[in-house]
């Protein structure tokens, strides 16, 4: 059985290392570090020219699960800044699956260029907002 990766995604995986050495400096690297952020809008905007933030986005981009595994591993790697790369993906397509169309117009443009960040709260049902509930739960 051959594992190898096919060949689009091979150059999928250097695209990305590149956009990565460019974007992940040692001058980034030392603002993180001594901000505390660990954000890089620069990488989430140079994958976004690219078509990459869409392209990860479930139900939304025409990328395969093997890319997105192929990102993410890239910037472990690479030791860069995921997580709010992971909460965008995350968000953009929970947006897309069950906004409102003046939702997705208005959020998904910004998001998939990398310019805005998301987040996402929440915490134990009974023990403040109950996301499953749809309404916050009674306090304790």
């Amino acid at each position: 059985m051959d594992f190898s990766l096919p060949p689009e995604v091979e150059e999928y995986r250097r695209d990305v290392r590149r956009i990565i050495a460019e974007t992940v400096t040692p001058a980034e690297r030392h603002r993180q570090h001594s901000t505390g952020s660990f954000v890089c809008v620069l990488l989430y905007r140079a994958l976004a020219e690219r078509g990459y933030i869409e392209r990860a986005v479930p139900g939304l981009g025409k990328g395969d699960p093997i890319e997105l595994w192929v990102l993410f591993n890239e910037m472990e790697k690479a030791a860069a800044p995921s997580d709010a790369l992971s909460v965008i993906i995350i968000f953009a397509g929970i947006i897309n699956r069950v906004g409102t169309s003046a939702q997705r117009e208005r959020i998904l443009p910004s998001l998939l260029a990398g310019e805005s960040l998301a987040c996402l709260g929440y915490s134990e049902p009974g023990c403040g907002s109950d996301l499953a509930a749809g309404s916050p739960s009674p306090r304790m």
